[in-house]
């Protein structure tokens, strides 16, 4: 067998790719400023902050984790949507939080509290809700062995539509 012959590349004229470092795309931390009617109006907060008590759900974009404001106690769900660099999917991030915060006012919709970014992700805070509807159907059927009346659909129907 024959010996390979000695590869020499010169490696000391190759210049690293100037791609931006992704902390300069994204922030790497941002102070959100926190309202929780009748508890904190423009509360600056961090993450620091926030006490993770486990994940209560997820979806394509991210999850959803309850958390607890440990200066005011406030119990909430904070929706982690995962940073990227495609478009399209930041477009449907700022879509995600710009229909959260301007539903503030809808008795039929879970409150909006704040915003942060951590580490190039965004934090959405939101009023904690006892369950999901999608959770609340599952445990009726499978658990109750019954379904959900009709006159109680109605109301959740309308109160969604409103």
């Amino acid at each position: 067998m024959a010996s390979r012959p000695q590869l020499r590349l010169p490696l000391s004229n190759i210049q690293p790719r100037a791609d931006p470092p992704i902390c300069n795309l994204k922030h790497d931390s941002y102070n959100g400023k926190l309202t929780v009617p009748g508890v904190c109006r423009d509360t600056v907060f961090t993450a620091a902050d926030l006490l993770d008590e486990g994940e209560i759900g997820r979806g394509a974009f991210g999850f959803v984790n309850r958390m607890i404001h440990t200066p005011t106690g406030v119990v909430m769900a904070v929706k982690r949507i995962r940073s990227t660099l495609n478009e399209s999917e930041q477009t449907k991030t700022l879509k995600d939080l710009d229909v959260v915060v301007n539903s503030t006012n809808c008795a039929h919709i879970v409150r909006f509290y704040g915003a942060l970014f951590q580490e190039g992700d965004c934090w959405i805070c939101m009023e904690m809700m006892a369950t999901s509807l999608d959770k609340f159907y599952k445990f009726v059927y499978h658990n109750l062995r019954t379904r959900i009346p009709e006159t109680v659909l109605g109301k959740i129907a309308t109160a969604v539509s409103k």
